[in-house]
């Protein structure tokens, strides 16, 4: 019994994981951010084709910041309170997958976008707008759904 009791720490690994990919993934977007700088200088500005990559760059630092949440979330259920501020904290498994379908949604929306900017395909982008629109709907419908603790929750 006691090793299931401990069992709970392997979720640290998950913890750390998400802190490493966070860390990757804020390299990426300043990578990206200095690309897109020098895009601008060099005469970009003059175009609005460079909107697609400031919204990927904001997409990178919202699945960033989504990161950190479900780590410290993670942390928190499973390992211990942390000292965090009011907004970081998650109190269930139930929480946690909200804030990972609101950052789905988000990002399907924001993919959208950059697919109308860039596509010079009228049809394309239906199908594309009619797909991001069934999956959002999905996972909004789901998350409104939820009543209360689900299994695994405290």
């Amino acid at each position: 019994m006691k090793l299931l009791e401990r069992f709970r720490h392997v979720i640290a690994i998950a913890s750390i994981v998400l802190v490493v990919t966070t860390v990757a993934t804020l390299a990426w977007s300043v990578a990206l951010t200095v690309q897109l700088v020098d895009d601008l200088l060099s005469g970009g500005w003059r175009s609005s084709a460079l909107v697609a990559d400031l919204l990927a760059i904001i997409d990178l630092l919202l699945i960033a910041t989504v990161q950190v949440i479900v780590a410290v979330g993670l942390w928190e259920l499973f390992i211990g309170r942390l000292d965090l501020p009011e907004g970081l904290r998650v109190g269930s498994l139930n929480e946690l997958k909200t804030v990972l379908a609101e950052l789905i949604v988000l990002v399907i929306a924001i993919k959208f976008v950059e697919k109308l900017i860039n596509s010079s395909d009228a049809l394309d982008v239906l199908y594309y707008a009619a797909g991001v629109s069934l999956v959002g709907l999905t996972l909004v419908a789901s998350s409104l759904g939820k009543k209360g603790p689900g299994p695994g929750d405290q």
